[in-house]
């Protein structure tokens, strides 16, 4: 059985990754925009959002302290949301 979660779609939010934590609840939360004003990388890097671009951020809480599985699975979870 899949896993149950929010998704949230946008042309435009300040930050896909601020979006989705002020969301998070009991459900994990996918946000999906296609442009961001204020993204940010890691260690607060700016991150621009490049016409044409789609920008995801995925909340959710974990009790695990090997989070290296996690990003295998966003990128099976992208590939079949694309599909």
């Amino acid at each position: 059985m899949a896993t149950p979660y929010l998704q949230l779609r946008a042309e435009e939010v300040a930050s896909t990754q601020d979006l989705a934590r002020s969301e998070l609840d009991r459900l994990p939360v996918v946000v999906a925009a296609q442009r961001q004003t204020a993204g940010r990388g890691r260690g607060g890097a700016a991150w621009l959002s490049a016409p044409r671009a789609l920008a995801v951020s995925l909340a959710f809480h974990h009790s695990d302290d090997d989070l290296r599985p996690f990003s295998l699975m966003a990128g099976v979870a992208a590939a079949r949301g694309l599909e």
